[in-house]
């Protein structure tokens, strides 16, 4: 069986928090979280080499269930291994939201999970404001009546109005209703935003996947296929 140092990282510009024999963090200087973890067990996700759908729906059932939502669930190569990758978007209290990116490695009997994890700080929703401004042709307004509600973002507001379109799900609509992705978490906006925790999450796992070495022990395993 594999151990943790059968995958190596880039650890540039990360400092080791914790290390034990299956797990370790890493936290860099934005003050973002890597962690790497070996599962020696048989993975209980949909096998990644079976196509996406499967993830997809697992992983937005998945969040849902603890008041979370996907951005991203895609099927990834890494040294010509079906590999999952995922975005969940999470509310923090009391506003702005974290997110946790995963890079699933499954074989038959273990895996490898590396995850990063980067926070909103301080004053949050001001990418939002300025997208919802982009996007405002894409919107429309429709009343619900005089009355005030809790918003993710903008804290309590004056419900007057439900926006249609600004929050979605990214894959497939029949699922809006339990969506937390919006407008603003479009890819398309990371380099206007290079410091939003989600830019900063899509990019570190970009370089992760660009980067790291799977030992013999990973690639010569047998490929998960349930």
């Amino acid at each position: 069986m594999p151990d943790l140092k059968s995958l190596q990282l880039d650890l540039t510009d990360w400092t080791l928090d914790q290390e034990e024999a299956e797990a370790a963090i890493w936290i860099d200087k934005e003050t973002d979280i890597l962690a790497l973890n070996l599962f020696n067990a048989q993975p209980d996700i949909p096998a990644p080499c079976n196509g996406v759908e499967g993830l997809r729906n697992h992983f937005r059932q998945l969040a849902h269930a603890h008041g979370s939502g996907i951005v991203e669930v895609d099927v990834v190569h890494i040294h010509n291994l079906a590999c999952g990758r995922l975005i969940i978007k999470t509310p923090q209290t009391p506003s702005g939201c974290s997110y946790r990116g995963t890079i699933l490695i499954p074989r038959e009997n273990f895996s490898f999970v590396i995850r990063v994890q980067c926070l909103e700080h301080g004053v949050t929703g001001g990418k939002e404001v300025l997208v919802m401004m982009v996007e405002d042709s894409n919107l429309t307004i429709e009343s619900v009546g005089e009355e005030y509600c809790e918003h993710p973002i903008f804290g309590r507001v004056l419900k007057t109005g439900e926006m249609r379109g600004w929050v979605k799900d990214p894959y497939d609509p029949q699922f809006d209703n339990i969506a937390l992705f919006n407008l603003a978490d479009h890819p398309k906006y990371d380099a206007q935003f290079p410091d939003h925790p989600l830019s900063r999450v899509r990019r570190k796992l970009t370089h992760i996947i660009n980067t790291v070495h799977l030992g013999r022990d990973i690639l010569d395993a047998a490929e998960f296929s349930n």
